[in-house]
């Protein structure tokens, strides 16, 4: 009589997969002086939707959108729109701009170098499954909910920018100029870290970081916060690498079909 049973060796090979389910995928940089101790980062103003990210820093990127087809497209977007020269129906004021009554603009030229050192030194880290807790948000009639919990894959990258480029962005920055299109900029020290704030998984992501390119464990950035957060790898080449095995709630197109 023959067997139709699996041999056990195989027996997982045969299960069905469950997919997990995560919200959306997004992609951030960790953007650092070269032979410097130094980070740049975004923070969130005090518009921000989640009042309690509010003045908090973040890695710099942002979510995917339909047309991406990879983490690296997603972050390439998001750092020319975010390193965006101001248009041209700005009031010209010497070498900066202002759009009426907003802060003024560093230069342009300052401010596409920059742009193009994050793009052309950008390198692959680690892909991040987060769960982050919930939170208060306010919405556009001004009324205040609980956001539920979501999970998210971010694909993080490192970019190491040429100490000139990096000095313009400082002075900048100290200035009072503007080098980003959304909320603020912050260049920080290694040992001022732990004096700042960070939204859940990027004060985890930025440990790590640390750890395994400069060899320091600066503990922990982050406040004890109920956030979950796991490695599960490299940035992949394409998003429909992770379809096999996450759900999105939120889909990304080269998932759907």
């Amino acid at each position: 009589m023959i067997s139709t049973e699996l041999p056990a060796e195989n027996a997982d090979y045969y299960k069905p997969l469950i997919r997990k389910k995560v919200n959306r995928h997004i992609s951030t940089v960790i953007i650092e002086g070269d032979g410097s101790d130094e980070f740049m980062f975004g923070r969130y103003d005090e518009t921000y939707p989640l009042l309690e990210w509010r003045n908090k820093l973040c890695l710099i990127g942002g979510n995917h959108d339909s047309e991406d087809i990879s983490p690296q497209d997603i972050l390439k977007r998001e750092i020319n729109e975010e390193f965006e020269a101001p248009s041209n129906n700005c009031e010209v004021c010497g070498n900066q701009l202002s759009i009426g009554t907003r802060p003024i603009y560093a230069k342009i030229e300052e401010i596409i170098s920059l742009r193009d050192s994050i793009l052309e030194s950008m390198r692959p880290f680690n892909d991040f499954s987060i769960s982050v807790p919930s939170a208060y948000q306010i919405n556009s009639d001004g009324l205040i909910t609980e956001r539920a919990p979501f999970t998210v894959i971010s694909s993080v990258f490192y970019s190491k920018i040429p100490r000139k480029v990096f000095q313009q962005a400082r002075n900048s920055i100290l200035s009072g100029a503007r080098i980003r299109q959304e909320g603020y900029t912050d260049i920080i020290s290694l040992s001022q870290l732990k004096k700042y704030s960070f939204i859940p998984g990027a004060g985890k992501i930025l440990e790590k970081y640390i750890l395994e390119h400069k060899g320091i464990n600066v503990g922990p950035l982050e406040k004890a916060t109920s956030e979950v957060m796991e490695v599960i790898g490299k940035p992949r080449n394409v998003l429909e690498h992770y379809c096999i095995e996450y759900d999105y709630l939120n889909p990304v197109r080269i998932c759907t079909g």
